[in-house]
């Protein structure tokens, strides 16, 4: 019973722990008051409703620890799926600790997702920095903790998942560059020509922004390039944009003006009312 609880995490409800666990409710009632009795565990209220927590984090981790990993990720398997299937309020508000019993029970695609809701419900909730940290556990748990996984079909998660840090990191110039550059490479890897494109032109932005137009411009041709040979309009759109504004800060004005003008021509009629995914809107930006 204290590898369950130490599974679920520091604190676990009587109501979660009794959905993991296979006991009858008789013989769970008797094991958590023994635990209880012996000091390595607290209760507030009464079950069914009782709450329960660990005295102490190291009485977890030794709990924790006593524990084979096949044993531990047949748990963090099993509560994962209690609190998707019978908890979806906690699943839905606490995406972050479904995604880690998700990760920790080797069902890294969904954890990986579940994880990148995590990060973006940390950042608009409490700031940057705890969703930035989410993230990155993410990215982590997706290639070291499922390394064989990877090469099949985690590696377009982790792209997501470094891609979305990168968005939350965008006060942070120089964060936000290693984070697109990272996901540059996983695309290169993956050998996804739209996620390439998506990642040129977001690099294109970035470098013009801190003042790298020369590396700039080699992103923006390569946005441009892939946009043209996908057909992707979308992709067109954003990387001319940012392309254009890239050759104004080498002073190729003209070439500016060339590519300015190609997003108007794409942005003609209902999609000059379209952002693609950018903070304003291209048809006003490129005029």
């Amino acid at each position: 019973m204290a590898q369950i609880g130490a599974a679920i995490g520091r604190e676990f409800s009587h109501e979660l722990i009794a959905a993991v666990s296979a006991l009858a409710p008789m013989d769970l009632d008797a094991a958590l008051e023994r635990l209880t009795a012996s000091g390595l565990i607290s209760r507030r209220g009464t079950p069914p409703d009782a709450t329960y927590s660990f005295k102490h984090a190291l009485v977890q981790d030794a709990a924790y620890a006593t524990m084979l990993k096949s044993r531990r990720r047949q748990l963090h398997a099993s509560i994962a799926k209690v609190l998707v299937e019978r908890f979806p309020a906690m699943a839905e508000s606490l995406p972050e600790v479904v995604a880690h019993h998700f990760t920790g029970g080797r069902a890294c695609e969904r954890g990986d997702r579940l994880l990148a809701q995590g990060g973006s419900a940390c950042v608009r909730a409490i700031g940057q920095p705890r969703g930035c940290q989410i993230l990155r556990a993410g990215a982590d748990v997706s290639s070291k903790r499922c390394p064989r996984a990877a090469r099949r079909w985690s590696r377009p998660s982790i792209f997501a998942l470094t891609f979305e840090l990168h968005s939350f990191r965008s006060e942070n110039s120089s964060g936000s560059s290693a984070c697109l550059r990272e996901a540059e490479g996983l695309a290169r890897t993956l050998d996804d020509q739209r996620r390439l494109g998506q990642l040129s032109v977001y690099l294109c932005h970035n470098l013009w922004m801190t003042g790298h137009p020369t590396e700039a411009l080699a992103f923006g041709q390569s946005a441009q390039a892939i946009a043209e040979s996908l057909g992707d309009v979308p992709l067109q759109v954003t990387g001319n944009l940012y392309l254009g504004a890239a050759c104004l800060g080498t002073g190729d004005y003209r070439r500016a003006e060339e590519l300015l003008l190609k997003v108007l021509q794409l942005l003609e009629g209902d999609l000059s009312r379209e952002r693609f995914g950018l903070a304003g809107f291209p048809a006003v930006m490129a005029r």
